[in-house]
């Protein structure tokens, strides 16, 4: 699925900025212009929101493992 305006701009700041407990606190992110939002708001039927999973997703490991190559 793709979802057109939302990568890279909006995604990463989406990404950047969580975990959620609900789709609906994306729309109360600060960083995100009005503009922004109305894009989000678009695809919101399609975006879910998870549990965070302790994995470090921006350097893609686990901050709680020992040594990254165990």
């Amino acid at each position: 699925m793709t979802l057109p305006g939302m990568y890279p701009k909006i995604g990463g700041k989406i990404a950047n900025n969580g975990p959620y407990g609900s789709v609906k606190d994306v729309f109360k992110l600060k960083v995100l212009s009005k503009d922004e939002i109305d894009v989000i708001k678009k695809y919101e039927s399609a975006l879910t929101a998870t549990p965070a999973s302790g994995l470090d997703t921006l350097r893609g490991r686990d901050p709680y493992r020992r040594s990254f190559n165990m």
